[in-house]
């Protein structure tokens, strides 16, 4: 299964992965297939949920922006960019427009490599882009959605704090907050958030900086002299301090 997902079927029309290096995609498309075919469903309701999309009506065809946002990206980040609580899906509604539209370009331009991102990007015009990005923007962070992170080690998030706030001058670890918060001082907007998003998201995505899979916008450089230095443990502690913190800009 995993084979045939990555490299497709020659001569059949299925054509391979669109990232050959995010295996961690296909091993999830797999493991969605394996449950489809002992017929189990992850999130019974959850389709028709996040199909619902706005109610149609005047304000629906005078944004088409909106419907844009729902048919293509509503599905797995959910209604106003929460994706529904699942862990695997990064929030957006902590995101600024102008990392959101590199974002964007860069899963486009396969700068930054998915398989489900360069597929779901691959149409957008640079208009398309644009509008998307002030639209999510525009969600906001405000209310109770918070994911279930489960029991966070409270010694794993305290040398997380210690990391993102002072690094590790010893082990050649930057500190983290300088560009991702949480600080009280205006910050870039084409640095992220990290305060709020899950647990699992944010370990596989340092996991995939580590590992050199990962890329992104122009300031991707970055990132790759500040994480080799970041052991297995680091990366849990930082993934278990950002994800204990409300979601905010």
């Amino acid at each position: 299964m995993y084979w045939i997902v990555k490299n497709g079927v020659k001569m059949s029309g299925m054509p391979a992965w669109p990232s050959q290096r995010r295996d961690d995609d296909v091993w999830s498309v797999v493991a969605f297939l394996n449950a489809v075919k002992q017929g189990e469903q992850a999130n019974p309701g959850a389709e028709a949920e996040s199909a619902a999309g706005l109610p149609v009506g005047d304000d629906d065809r005078a944004a088409p922006v909106a419907a844009l946002y729902q048919a293509g990206c509503g599905r797995c980040h959910g209604e106003t960019g929460f994706a529904n609580g699942n862990v695997h899906i990064p929030r957006l509604n902590t995101l600024s427009a102008a990392y959101i539209a590199a974002s964007l370009q860069a899963y486009r331009s396969a700068a930054r490599q998915s398989g489900f991102m360069q597929h779901a990007t691959s149409q957008l015009s640079d208009e398309d882009i644009s509008q998307l990005a002030a639209h999510i923007a525009d969600f906001g962070s405000e209310g109770p959605d918070r994911y279930e992170n489960g029991t966070l080690d409270p010694a794993l998030v305290a040398r997380g704090e210690l990391l993102a706030r002072g690094g590790d001058e010893k082990a050649n670890i930057p500190s983290c907050s300088a560009c991702h918060g949480p600080v009280s001082r205006p910050r870039s907007d084409r640095y992220p958030p990290l305060d709020g998003q899950s647990e699992e998201f944010l370990r596989a995505q340092l996991t995939l900086w580590k590992s050199g899979t990962r890329g992104g916008t122009d300031r991707a450089m970055m990132m790759h002299e500040a994480i080799p230095a970041l052991t297995d443990g680091d990366i849990r502690a930082l993934s278990h301090y950002y994800a204990s913190l409300p979601p905010g800009r």
